[in-house]
Order: structure tokens, then C-alpha cells, then sequence
């Protein structure tokens, strides 16, 4: 394992609100993500069994595939994520699902502010959306969803990829258990985000930041210093890496 990898390994998921706003800032000022923001979805809330399935298993992470639904059944939103619990080689990337069922959420929500830091840091610090079950969505359903995020200008799709996931090292890395462990933590809320730095432009450019809500549907960001990398946000999923670090398996 070279130096680039192992930083990039040894990186946390954890980041601060400043951070996690300059990212959802980002996707809403990208033209043809922004359209997806107000039209379909700037993000989604499932509960807390939709990220870690069972309390006492060994907990390898999250795996989260991007959906745009454009020809498929009705019933489902036109963008949101499906979960299922997962496991992740840095330099492999599943194609598809593992499980034949997956959780999803029927209701994503739209962006409804102006496009500014101010706006965005207020919808993270006071929207309050009420909690609802879960859903469950097929495999095949998934399949006929992923790999159909929108390219930017130049025909280069924003994502390689078409899933995110948030790894759970044990005793390397414990974001994830740190994120999940915060007693009020009810369900966790997904934004999406958008990052152009080098490891992310040969790989996925749109990002997955997890929220904890409360019972009440709030996010719990907390008074803490704005700027200050905080386990109540998570945000570095895989991939990346980058190529030739990363490729696709079946």
C-alpha cells in the first residue's frame, strides 16, 4: 500500500457544519444538480435500522446507491438513496446491491431557499421534518435506477461510481459507531453535496453527508463551534479513491 492510499485510508469521515454546508452550497450552485435540488431532491431521512441494521453485530458500514428514477414504477421518487447494510475492498466497487431488499425512503425533500451560506446553514440548523417509515425496494428496482445521475458540461458523468459507503474500521476507524452512538439519534438524515478537489473529479463528485435527527425530526448539529469537525457529520465515503486505485467489480 503506497502513501496516497494510506492517507487516504487513515482519513476521517468526520467534518464540521461549515464543511458539510460548503458542500450542499456547492451541488445547489452546479446547474444541472441544482435543477435536481428543487426539482426531485436535495436529500432524504431514513431511520436509524436503515444505516445499522442490528444492535450488537459486528458492523462492517453503510452501503448507500444513488437512484434516479426515470422509467421505473411510479410509486418511487424521482432521486433518493437505497441502503443496505454492506462491506467495501478500497480498490473494488461493487456494480450492484448484494441484498435483494433495500431501504428507502418514499419522501425526499427539495430545496426551498435561497442559494446562499447563510440559507443552507439555517436548513441544517433548524428544518424540522416529521419522521415516517421506511420502505423497502427491490434489487431489480435498484438496478434499473443506478448509473443514471446527469454528466456535466463536458459529458463527464459527476459520479464513476453508483454508490457511496460509509466503512466502519473497528478499532481503525470508528466514525460511524461515534456517529450512531449519540442517544438522541433517531434516524439519519442524507444531503447531497458536491466536491471538485482531484480525488474526487476521477471518481464521485457527488457526495453523501449523514445527519443524526432527533425524535422530533431535527437535526442534531448542536451550538458547537461551526467550524469545528464534529462525529455528529459524516461525510468521506468511499469511493474514493481514485483510478487506478479503484475499479468496478460484478
Amino acid at each position: 500500500m503506497n502513501d496516497e492510499t494510506q492517507t487516504i485510508l487513515s482519513k476521517s469521515f468526520k467534518i464540521s457544519l461549515d464543511e458539510a454546508a460548503h458542500l450542499i452550497l456547492s451541488f445547489l450552485r452546479e446547474p444541472r444538480l441544482g435543477d435536481l435540488a428543487f426539482s426531485a431532491a436535495i436529500g432524504g431521512t431514513v431511520l436509524k435500522s436503515a444505516i445499522k441494521k442490528e444492535a450488537g453485530m459486528i458492523y462492517n458500514g453503510s452501503m448507500a446507491w444513488y437512484c434516479r428514477n426515470l422509467v421505473g414504477p411510479g410509486y418511487l421518487p424521482e432521486l433518493f438513496l437505497a441502503f443496505e447494510d454492506g462491506s467495501y475492498e478500497v480498490a473494488k466497487v461493487p456494480r450492484a446491491p448484494t441484498s435483494e431488499k433495500l431501504i428507502y425512503t418514499g419522501r425526499p425533500f427539495t430545496y426551498k431557499r435561497e442559494i446562499t451560506m447563510s440559507e443552507v446553514l439555517d436548513m441544517l440548523k433548524h428544518d424540522e421534518i416529521p419522521l415516517v417509515a421506511d420502505l423497502e425496494i427491490n434489487k431489480a428496482d435498484v438496478m434499473n435506477c443506478i448509473n443514471r445521475l446527469p454528466s456535466d458540461d463536458f459529458g463527464d458523468p459527476y459520479n464513476k461510481f453508483p454508490c457511496s459507503f460509509f466503512e466502519n474500521r473497528g478499532v481503525v476507524n470508528r466514525d460511524m459507531d461515534d456517529f450512531l452512538s449519540n442517544g438522541a439519534l433517531k434516524a439519519v438524515r442524507y444531503y447531497f453535496g458536491y466536491d471538485t478537489s482531484y480525488s474526487h473529479t476521477k471518481s464521485n463528485r457527488i457526495r453523501v453527508i449523514f445527519v443524526g435527527v432527533d425524535q422530533d425530526g431535527r437535526n442534531i448539529v448542536g451550538a458547537d463551534n461551526q467550524t469545528m469537525v464534529t462525529s455528529r457529520l459524516v461525510q468521506n465515503s468511499w469511493p474514493p479513491p481514485p483510478p487506478p486505485y479503484t475499479e468496478q467489480i460484478d
